[in-house]
């Protein structure tokens, strides 16, 4: 069950759109071969597609906006660094979308994100809340690609639902300013550098 209701999140009209932004596409694999449908408008996967380049074009105008002396060279490892896929699953995790992932019930897939992002928030807690890297001790690729695709996929679809890039951009601004505050800047990527 999706229960995306706290007041951070965006209130889709098309709820169908949310059930396909969490939805993982083996979910819907074995009910395509069983039923010969095609299931790539079913998952997360397109919407997640148009969610990336939108959240890299806002991360780009941040950067922008707020270092009006940077060189465009700098402007863009600050952008790298905003979108970074750790940050952006770092960001995932905090809104609980693994909770909301709809994925297959067999092999203890849930439970082993769930373990990954259990690890990822007591983790953070130890660098006081930060939201800085590096978390590569934590690094599991896929479920940092999940998570990635999760957040880009939410992304997309309230995009999609609101025919609006400010709703998309007024939402992303909420959630991501924090995080970009502490991860795109000059510090940061002098640091891992």
């Amino acid at each position: 069950k999706i229960q995306l209701t706290d007041d951070k999140f965006y209130e889709f009209k098309n709820k169908v759109l949310a059930y396909q932004a969490m939805t993982h596409p083996s979910t819907l694999a074995e009910e395509s071969l069983r039923n010969r449908i095609n299931y790539v408008n079913k998952s997360y996967q397109r919407l997640a597609f148009l969610g990336e380049a939108i959240v890299e074009l806002f991360v780009s105008i941040f950067v922008y906006r707020n270092n009006p002396y940077e060189t465009e060279s700098n402007l863009h490892k600050m952008r790298i660094c905003g979108i970074n896929h750790h940050i952006i699953s770092l960001m995932a995790c905090d809104l609980k979308f693994h909770d909301c992932l709809l994925s297959p019930s067999g092999g203890g897939f849930k439970t082993d994100i769930r373990k990954y992002t259990d690890k990822l928030i007591l983790e953070r807690g130890r660098m006081d809340n930060k939201f800085k890297l590096p978390l590569e001790e934590l690094d599991n690729e896929e479920f940092v690609i999940i998570l990635c695709e999760l957040f880009h996929s939410y992304i997309g679809g309230i995009f999609v639902d609101s025919h609006d890039i400010k709703t998309t951009f007024g939402f992303l601004r909420n959630i991501m300013q924090e995080y970009l505050n502490n991860n795109a800047t000059r510090d940061t990527f002098t640091e891992r550098s």
